[in-house]
């Protein structure tokens, strides 16, 4: 014996509560919450699935009661987000979160901190955010590595890191992966002097920034997600490129070059000087510092 809705209120209730946990399985079993949160958050999602999907069920007998006054609207605030987290957008806006050159090479929120999980366990103190082309001060940024001052070169062959791929010592080559991008990143600050005179390859989307950065420089940069879209950072080495200005922002690229140590405020930086420059398709997906 089916239900009878005499009670409009309870039955839109309940069928809002059951559409947003479809909403909500759908994007875990499809991946579409990467968009939105870091791939950490999925155990959550399911719990609430499964929470809005047990109270729209639990409610629906409720419907056959009949109400003389029905108010609808306040399902709105669920059904609104359910329905635009379903729509295809796009969430590459690169420039929107740029809060600054940090100072150390990489790109980095203004007071964005992010923990780092790689091959190396060392951290770093906060790294001075002004930029190298104004007087004016900008806000302190938290980076994710040091940059020793007191590290001398070694004579011995650089090692290779235990956990990371894409070099080779012999050629003096590192070929950065999408999946690897962050962890590479934290790998060549912490042992700058040892990379020098490597050639680097790495994809990202073009960065520049006239306040930051002379007309021969970019950054190809990943958004780094700690947690969710709201916390998104620009992270990438700075490069030198004598035709930087026929780059468009935004655009994606394969850049190769020479790993140099730059200086910046009196502290060694990473810096590239590019040798090569391919157009690239986009990668859709965050780096994840975590």
């Amino acid at each position: 014996m089916g239900i009878a809705f005499r009670n409009i209120q309870i039955a839109v209730e309940s069928f809002s509560l059951l559409f947003f946990s479809a909403v909500l399985a759908y994007l875990v079993v499809s991946e579409g919450y990467l968009k939105f949160l870091a791939p950490k958050m999925a155990p959550y999602l399911i719990l609430a699935s499964i929470a809005f999907g047990v109270i729209g069920i639990g409610t629906l007998p409720l419907s056959e009661k009949p109400r003389y006054r029905y108010r609808t609207l306040h399902t709105l605030p669920l059904l609104i987000p359910a329905v635009l987290l379903i729509i295809p957008i796009s969430v590459y806006m690169t420039t929107a979160w740029a809060g600054g050159y940090s100072g150390t090479g990489i790109l980095a929120q203004d007071a964005a901190t992010v923990s780092v999980q790689s091959s190396v366990t060392n951290t770093i103190p906060d790294a001075a955010a002004s930029s190298p082309n104004v007087e004016a001060e900008q806000p302190n940024v938290v980076v994710s590595t040091p940059i020793p001052t007191n590290v001398v070169a070694s004579d011995t062959p650089a090692s290779q890191p235990s956990t990371l791929t894409g070099i080779d010592l012999e050629k003096k080559t590192i070929v950065i992966s999408n999946e690897e991008f962050y962890p590479w990143l934290i790998e060549i600050c912490e042992n700058l002097q040892k990379y020098q005179g490597y050639s680097v390859t790495m994809t990202g989307s073009v960065f520049k920034d006239s306040t930051l950065m002379s007309d021969k420089e970019f950054v190809p940069v990943r958004m780094a997600m700690t947690c969710c879209v709201a916390d998104l950072v620009p992270m990438g080495i700075i490069c030198e490129y004598d035709k930087a200005e026929d780059l468009n922002e935004g655009d994606w690229i394969t850049a190769t070059g020479i790993l140099q140590i730059g200086q910046y405020n009196g502290k060694d930086e990473p810096q590239i000087v590019i040798t090569d420059i391919q157009s690239a398709a986009p990668v859709e997906e965050y780096i994840y510092p975590y």
